[in-house]
């Protein structure tokens, strides 16, 4: 969805134009130039020796041109035949004669605009219920999350009062067995006294 929004998007920006089914991508005149390799000042010139003669080329709303694939070969046949020394009359008539004068069917560009809005609407609508869906996802993660530290933390608590208990329970142990040692030595010792008296 987003490669086709961003090429969609492209194209109408870069000025381009809706044929038949499919989208033509457009070139600027400097791009144009660059590619087959001219000066813009030659372009310009070729280009009204070859709207002289019939050729169309589309104008987009500041009337600049705007240039096509199509266009890009015939002006590359057009470069072709004057290298060749055939002339402007010949080199326009040859061109004309294997791309034709006439522009192929062109789709109002307010229709790709409007079917581009109606593209990127849609896609921000899916943007939005991705996100909202996202959203409520972390919602529930963070209440995971707090529901899990709150056990954690239960559990803790619990295993220091079951240490706690356990320490004292440890040490309540160990003073009987201390108290019950110093009894049964003081019994023994007592013991050992009267032993002592009886033998005198």
């Amino acid at each position: 969805m987003v490669k086709e929004i961003s090429d969609l998007t492209l194209i109408v920006l870069a000025g381009g134009y809706k044929t038949m089914n499919e989208y033509i991508q457009s070139f600027s005149a400097s791009q144009v130039a660059q590619q087959i390799g001219v000066k813009a000042v030659t372009l310009r010139t070729w280009c009204k020796a070859l709207e002289d003669s019939g050729y169309n080329i589309i104008r987009d709303e500041h009337n600049n041109r705007v240039f096509t694939e199509r266009d890009i070969s015939a002006l590359r046949m057009f470069q072709d035949c004057m290298t060749k020394s055939l002339g402007w009359e010949a080199a326009t008539t040859l061109v004309i004669k294997e791309f034709g004068a006439e522009l192929p069917p062109i789709a109002n560009s307010n229709n790709v605009r409007d079917e581009t809005q109606t593209t990127l609407l849609s896609a921000l609508n899916e943007m939005h219920e991705m996100m909202a869906d996202m959203a409520e996802e972390m919602r529930q993660q963070r209440e995971f999350n707090q529901e899990l530290v709150k056990r954690l933390d239960q559990q803790s608590m619990y295993i220091e009062e079951t240490i706690k208990r356990r320490d004292e329970q440890l040490m309540q142990t160990l003073r009987q067995m201390q108290e019950n040692t110093r009894l049964q030595l003081a019994a023994a010792q007592e013991k050992k006294k009267s032993w002592w008296r009886f033998g005198k």
